[in-house]
């Protein structure tokens, strides 16, 4: 998918207006590897899809984890398209690192760990002469800012960690810290273990987050949820859940509350 019919798919108002402007901005923003994983649970999908040997299964790639985690239940087949094609190169990458790589823990230690020590020779040996050409090129290059200090993007898995990179990898470290700076403290859930204690952790650590005056000025800006892959007509959807009196802040400190409380941490 090339840079125009990405553009041309996000933007549907004219630059020269407010949400058109912000469309254009996240067409931008979205023109990148902007996630190295995604976080929805494929256990709900797979209940909810009923998948059988008949299946045949349409799924945006993103991450490429969900579009794999369908061949658990043996579907005829599973066709991942994405807007974004360095996320196609991302789940391209994984294909060849499954079927290729000779043990689990090699796999395991690129994908669930995000680095390894012979990342790179496994890469070499085991990976890169199963790829496509657009794909190979992906990963033994970068952006010139991201080769000067990273190198390759195959290098992500030798230095700090896959997990580390991507843009919304980059804004979640950013935020991680700001939230620290600002007393919020979400790996206090991990102690939990019982959801009476999620929900007083999550009362005494997180709750007052959204009580800050940069949270509360900086999360009512559309340009903010970019970093999470939230494009604006997406705001705009979720801000039809506010009742009167309400602002997106409070939707954010709701939905944080439900994670972080209702769930056993053990399982999320």
């Amino acid at each position: 998918m090339n840079e125009t019919t990405l553009h041309s798919a996000v933007q549907n108002q004219k630059i020269s207006t407010k949400q058109g402007l912000l469309q254009k901005l996240f067409a931008v923003w979205f023109d990148s590897f902007v996630y190295n994983q995604i976080w929805e649970d494929p256990r709900v999908d797979l209940k909810a899809l009923e998948l059988d040997f008949d299946s045949r299964v349409l799924t945006i790639s993103s991450g490429g984890c969900n579009a794999l985690n369908y061949l658990l239940a043996n579907p005829a087949s599973v066709t991942a398209v994405d807007l974004n094609r360095h996320h196609i190169y991302l789940l391209n990458l994984k294909i060849a690192a499954l079927k290729h790589l000779p043990t689990y823990q090699d796999f395991f230690d690129l994908f669930g760990c995000g680095k390894g020590r012979n990342a790179g020779t496994n890469y070499l040996r085991f990976i890169a002469p199963h790829l496509d050409k657009d794909t190979r090129r992906f990963w033994e290059s970068n952006t010139l800012g991201g080769s000067y200090l990273y190198g390759d993007r195959i290098s992500f898995f030798t230095n700090a960690g896959l997990f580390d990179h991507s843009r919304n990898g980059y804004f979640l470290r950013f935020f991680h810290r700001m939230s620290n700076m600002l007393g919020c403290r979400p790996a206090e859930l991990l102690k939990a273990e019982s959801l009476e204690e999620q929900q007083s952790l999550y009362k005494k650590h997180i709750d007052p987050f959204f009580d800050s005056f940069v949270i509360r000025t900086l999360g009512k800006l559309p340009v903010t949820m970019f970093g999470l892959g939230i494009p604006p007509q997406q705001y705009d959807e979720l801000k039809t859940d506010l009742t009167e009196g309400k602002t997106v802040i409070d939707i954010y400190r709701e939905r944080v509350r439900k994670l972080a409380s209702d769930y056993p941490i053990d399982e999320n």
